[in-house]
């Protein structure tokens, strides 16, 4: 998986085309501990989660990012190299 950001303690990764076998487009969060694994379409927690506050940092960033994620996973599950996305500040 290739980090995508970091913010206020969470690592947000991108899993690539091979690693990924779920079908809906998704990323992972680590809080360090434990992870969540989120909808990149609509946010959604689709496992894990720490927190109800942590939760909606991320979601929040999704929503900020939608395009980039977007783009970012056509091009992971093409193996290509993804672009880091700003973290929220």
């Amino acid at each position: 998986m290739e980090v995508l950001s970091l913010f206020y303690g969470i690592i947000v990764s991108l899993c690539s085309g091979k690693e990924n076998h779920r079908s809906h487009p998704h990323l992972h969060a680590r809080f360090p501990y434990p992870e969540a694994v989120f909808s990149i379409l609509d946010g959604e927690v689709l496992a894990g989660g720490p927190s109800p506050k942590k939760n909606m940092l991320v979601q929040a960033w999704i929503t900020l990012h939608e395009k980039v994620l977007t783009t970012d996973r056509k091009l992971a599950t093409g193996e290509k190299h993804v672009f880091k996305v700003e973290p929220l500040r």
